[in-house]
């Protein structure tokens, strides 16, 4: 299970068997924190040093308290290199 948390703002618990893939990413993401929209979430600190991970089927997170369903998250992480080695994609 992967299990993501920004204070009371965000979290998620993606089970391993609905990533269908995950990648480091060099895209010109705008702004810290949570962002997203029908399915697609940025959920990061940095803006370097960001990995997507595509879901299927859609996993339920919560963004202020508020259900919604996940398809794609791009998330920034201290080690990417690590966590794409852990979930093994």
């Amino acid at each position: 299970m992967l299990a993501f948390r920004i204070g009371w703002g965000f979290r998620a618990s993606i089970p391993l068997d609905h990533v269908l893939g995950a990648r480091r990413v060099e895209r010109p993401f705008i702004g810290w924190g949570v962002h997203g929209w029908r399915g697609r979430w940025l959920v990061n600190g940095s803006l370097q040093d960001v990995v997507e991970i595509r879901i299927d089927p859609p996993a339920r997170g919560w963004v202020a308290f508020v259900p919604l369903r996940l398809r794609t998250v791009w998330v920034s992480l201290a080690d990417p290199d690590a966590f794409l080695t852990a979930v093994g994609r």
